[in-house]
């Protein structure tokens, strides 16, 4: 084969993605949980932490805070209402024109879970479920113009479930915060409550 040909065959093959056997399932279904989808500051986690909502499950604890889309944070919302004493906000407070949805998620992994190799092992199998729930979530949060920054704290139980199981939980998670109402935002907890040393490359927290 000429060099020609096989330069043309090169630019035909599908990128690998860095994944063995060519483009993962779950980018080929638009399935993706790209950075631009994470919390990757601290300051975002802490203020989740101290001021959003709090959603149990059987293996991890969803915190969340949902905004009106275009609106840079519920006190913005607070602001912008003119019932700022009202226990909700509507939505429509922050309704910009071409205003559109965005769902943050960030994954909390402490080294309570375990050494090294099982909090990667979570963290990978945590974004796995994320990544296969979170465009159905941003579309039903964009049916109610809502956005939503969320932080998810795993259990070791994560470690040896079932994947599809744990895909159901997220679901059933998610589900949840996209019928939630939009709550003012409640007082700051203590910041010694708050998981420390987020790392901004991987949008995870490590507790100390």
């Amino acid at each position: 084969m000429t060099a020609t040909g096989k330069q043309t065959r090169a630019a035909l093959r599908p990128p690998t993605s860095g994944v063995r056997g060519g483009v993962s399932s779950s980018i080929k279904n638009g399935n993706a949980f790209p950075k631009s989808a994470r919390l990757l500051k601290h300051a975002d986690f802490q203020r989740v932490y101290e001021t959003g909502r709090k959603q149990f499950s059987s293996s991890m604890i969803f915190f969340f805070i949902l905004k009106p889309n275009g609106a840079r944070s519920l006190q913005d919302s607070a602001a912008a209402s003119s019932h700022d004493c009202a226990p909700s906000l509507s939505p429509s407070f922050g309704d910009r024109v071409g205003a559109t949805s965005v769902v943050h998620v960030g994954i909390t992994v402490g080294r309570v879970l375990g050494g090294a190799v099982d909090r990667n092992r979570i963290k990978r199998r945590m974004r796995d479920v994320v990544r296969h729930q979170h465009a159905g979530l941003m579309n039903a949060l964009n049916a109610r113009g809502l956005s939503a920054e969320i932080v998810i704290n795993p259990k070791k139980s994560v470690l040896t479930a079932d994947i599809a199981a744990l895909r159901a939980e997220v679901e059933r998670g998610f589900g949840i915060i996209a019928a939630a109402n939009v709550l003012a935002p409640r007082a700051a907890q203590p910041k010694a409550d708050v998981p420390q040393n987020v790392s901004q490359k991987t949008g995870d927290s490590r507790t100390k």
